[in-house]
């Protein structure tokens, strides 16, 4: 059995032995499930699992066949039916589905009421309404009668926040509401409880008629086991066909919706009335779901252009759908797209620097920083950047859409945005003020930044905003614990140890501090005060733990962009990403590295085997090929019907503008 544990204050609370007749092992491959989801009062837990098979193969050999003295076993029994899997990174699992697991009455329940023949994963919950209710679903007049008798008691509630952004004019646009603080659920002695088996039915907790205390909206992506449009021949056939599910978004994916209430004997309640229902039902590919913070809207991710084509990858689009907390539904059934794709950016990259599209496999998940102040990671040319986007509803279909907002340097953003100063941006988290993301460039291992964010985030979605909003400082990681602040990576050691004095100083001035329940605050906190660890370091993160060898070999490495016109097909210019020897004397010696996919592409960042041939005297040349992501769509779909043609046709360009 799965055994599984949940832990309160560096103690063991509680644990649960799962039967394998509920579900086999856990999901958390970054596709299906990035994590599990907590419920907004902690009282309950999502996670994705294997699913049993839906029948037991019969046992071989009885036990009479052996003598009683051998050594093989006297029977076995095979583990179900075959059964195609997703291939790739989930060969040998079986289909991946739902399942809570009710802290507060011990129990696992697989999510009643989806669809058969789907894997189902990507779960987020969304907030309840802002003040707990005990509501039967669709009576509007109960839940104004509870309103009214809790005003009568003396309770008041939250009142609503402005939605509307000063960069973007809306018409009714939806108020955010703040979300109810959430409370543990969890034992508060932290004494490890007995395992005891869980309940492998769905009958006590899907629920027997109406009512009960809202837990909050339930959401998760479904991914149909039939081919996809874009396979007719293999969708005419009948058969079920996976055909693999990493980086492949073409496949179909549809989201879905319920509410949870727990009953009054503390079961989780999925009622009829409250049975899960697709979502955009006009849309073919819907991933990544993320509530707003107030639960007024979620936003998704699609790839419904990768579906349509067949093509593996393509320019994603992001869309918004309202969401009304009291009835755990959508406010409209449509959803409002945010980001369109983008055929071709209107300047190209080194020499241009426009949005390109999104390029993105899913969203963070403490993406908001404000009710409509969204942040994600998103190819950018040849870098990857970290981007803000305004989510609130735009004021017309016909109004055009505003690309998002880059908060870290992208090529040509600005004039002092060179090749030399440029790097990839991983956004890893946000909360209590602060944002904390990596930064990696081809000189540089991956080394952690922070930024303090501005006391309007919608400010960051402006037209006039851009890298210069945020003011990253490095973090330097000693040993064992963090040491001090540094702003951006300066010529000099001297210049960055006196910008981290006078970083950490005006911090302390601004009376920063950590939020409760805010680790992100809670570390921006330690490294201002100097951090908690004792013998540390202050030489700058993996940088400075290199060997001398390698830091001197990294600070030879010089690495550029160049813009090659292809030699057929087009004359839209493409990326050739170059690694040399800063001290090279006379022509060198070049490796031509073509990246896989083909829809990917390689960006400037930390690969040590390109700085390693570098520093062996080697010129590393590294294009993106038409073909690749990043460049616009128009540049993606000029690959298919000519691989084999166009990308090495390609190559070779990037080579001759090389030695030119």
């Amino acid at each position: 059995p799965v055994l599984l544990q949940w832990w309160r204050g560096g103690r063991l609370a509680g644990e649960l032995a799962v039967p394998k007749t509920l579900h086999g092992p856990l999901y958390n491959d970054g596709t299906f499930a990035p994590g599990a989801a907590w419920a907004p009062d902690e009282s309950a837990v999502v996670y994705v699992a294997e699913t049993p098979s839906p029948e037991r193969t019969p046992a071989w050999c009885g036990p009479d066949s052996l003598p009683p003295d051998a050594a093989a076993p006297r029977s076995w029994r095979g583990v179900g039916g075959a059964a195609e899997d997703w291939g790739e990174q989930h060969t040998g699992r079986r289909a991946p589905g739902l399942f809570v697991l009710d802290i507060s009455g011990r129990r696992v329940v697989k999510v009643p009421g989806l669809p058969e023949d789907h894997s189902f994963g990507q779960a987020a919950w969304g907030p309840p309404p802002p003040a707990a209710t005990v509501t039967p679903p669709a009576a509007a007049a109960a839940a104004a009668a509870a309103a009214a008798a809790a005003a009568a008691a003396g309770e008041t509630a939250t009142s609503p926040s402005s939605s509307s952004s000063p960069c973007r004019p809306t018409e009714g646009a939806a108020a955010a509401v703040p979300a109810t603080p959430a409370t543990s659920a969890t034992p508060a002695g932290g004494e490890a409880i007995p395992a005891v088996p869980a309940v492998p039915e769905e009958g006590v907790e899907a629920g027997e008629g109406e009512g009960g205390v809202l837990l909050g909206s339930l959401v998760c992506v479904a991914w149909p086991h039939r081919p996809p449009p874009s396979f007719p021949r293999l969708a005419a056939g009948g058969a079920t066909r996976k055909l693999g599910i990493v980086f492949c978004y073409n496949r179909s994916a549809h989201l879905y919706g319920m509410a949870v209430r727990r009953g009054k004997d503390g079961s989780l309640l999925f009622s009829p009335s409250c049975s899960p229902r697709r979502l955009a039902p006009s849309l073919d590919s819907c991933l990544s779901p993320l509530f707003a913070p107030g639960g007024d809207h979620l936003v998704f991710l699609s790839h419904q252009t990768a579906v349509e084509t067949g093509t593996h990858g393509g320019t994603a689009r992001l869309y918004r759908l309202d969401w009304s907390p009291e009835s755990c539904a959508p406010a409209r059934e449509e959803p409002q797209l945010l980001v369109e794709v983008v055929e071709r950016p209107a300047g190209h990259l080194p020499g241009g620097g426009a949005f390109p599209g999104l390029y993105t496999a899913n969203l963070p998940e403490q993406g908001f920083v404000g009710p409509h102040t969204l942040l994600l990671n998103t190819q950018w040319g040849a870098v990857n950047t970290v981007a803000a986007v305004d989510t609130s509803p735009p004021p017309s279909p016909s109004s055009p859409l505003p690309p998002p907002t880059p908060l870290t340097p992208v090529p040509s953003t600005s004039s002092s945005s060179t090749t030399t100063t440029l790097a990839s941006w991983t956004l890893l988290g946000a909360g209590g003020g602060w944002l904390v993301a990596t930064r990696a460039a081809p000189d540089r291992p991956p080394e952690v930044y922070v930024a303090r964010m501005p006391s309007d985030p919608t400010r960051l979605t402006c037209p006039s905003a851009g890298p210069q909003s945020l003011r990253w400082r490095l973090l330097d990681v000693g040993s064992p614990g963090v040491t001090s602040l540094r702003g951006p990576p300066p010529p000099a050691a001297a210049a960055a140890a006196a910008a981290a004095a006078a970083l950490g100083d005006a911090a302390r001035a601004e009376g920063v501090s950590a939020t409760a329940g805010s680790s992100v605050a809670a570390v921006a906190a330690d490294v201002i005060s100097g951090g908690s660890g004792s013998g540390g370091t202050t030489t700058g993160a993996l940088y400075g733990d290199l060997p001398v060898v390698v830091r001197e070999a990294l600070q030879d490495l010089e690495y550029q962009v160049l813009s090659v016109i292809p030699r057929e097909g087009g004359s839209d210019p493409f990326d050739c990403l170059v690694w040399a020897p800063r001290s090279r004397r006379g022509p060198l010696p070049a490796v031509l590295l073509p990246h896989g996919g083909p829809h990917v592409a390689v960006t400037l960042s930390w690969f040590p085997p390109y700085a390693y041939l570098a520093a062996l005297g080697y010129v590393v040349l590294a294009p993106n090929y038409r073909g690749s992501s990043g460049y616009g769509q128009a540049a993606l779909a000029a690959l298919p019907g000519a691989i084999g043609r166009r990308d090495v046709g390609d190559c070779m360009a990037a080579v001759q503008a090389a030695v030119e």
